[in-house]
């Protein structure tokens, strides 16, 4: 590899190439996955449902994973898909899909889960899309959000605060939560539809 120094004192190339002439710059080389998403929520299809079925996590994620005896997710439950361009980057659900066993419903406030395709798990989308996701509930009337998050993903727990989540509490169950919530009104996140989360799978998304 040449230094820029070595480079001024080489002399000017027979091929004409020189001051006058200066060797155009490269175009800098751009990984596929440097390229910035633009993440949106659209209806889920049963396409999107059946590859999240075969969405897999490394490690001690795998509790992530989608489980055969519950079935592809439905629309009708309150999922809905987060798209990268024609991509599957993730999903949503809202209301009881939302909750884990024990968590009663809370009047006024949106109880969401996500989960990211784990093809973008840890390339520092976490942010981007989850504050796409509130932006798309803040757009449909949702004020007020809860999540839950199991208290040993420190990962997803720092995002949630980023993206304006407050810890109001725990919750046991199989393991233990931590229920935050954030007020959408104050301009910290996203867009509604009256339920609640877990935000649980995917990237910082949580993971």
């Amino acid at each position: 590899m040449v230094r820029g120094s070595e480079i001024s004192e080489r002399p000017t190339p027979s091929n004409g190439v020189g001051p006058e002439n200066p060797v155009p710059a490269p175009t800098p080389f751009r990984h596929p996955h440097e390229v910035t998403p633009h993440f949106v929520v659209a209806p889920l299809t049963t396409e999107h449902a059946l590859s999240i079925t075969t969405w897999r996590y490394a490690g001690k994620w795998s509790v992530y994973d989608s489980r055969p005896e519950e079935g592809p997710y439905e629309a009708e439950e309150g999922y809905a898909a987060v798209l990268d361009g024609d991509t599957l980057a993730g999903f949503l659900c809202v209301g009881a899909e939302a909750r884990v066993p024990g968590l009663t419903e809370e009047p006024g406030v949106v109880d969401l889960g996500v989960g990211m395709n784990p093809a973008l798990v840890g390339q520092g989308h976490g942010r981007r899309f989850g504050t796409a996701v509130l932006d798309h509930l803040r757009a449909t009337g949702t004020d007020r959000v809860r999540i839950v998050v199991q208290s040993w993903n420190t990962r997803s727990l720092r995002l949630a605060a980023r993206i304006g989540f407050t810890e109001t509490g725990r919750h046991h169950a199989d393991v233990e939560y931590v229920v935050l919530h954030a007020d959408l009104r104050s301009g910290e996140g996203g867009d509604g539809l009256h339920r609640a989360v877990e935000l649980v799978r995917g990237d910082e998304v949580v993971r």
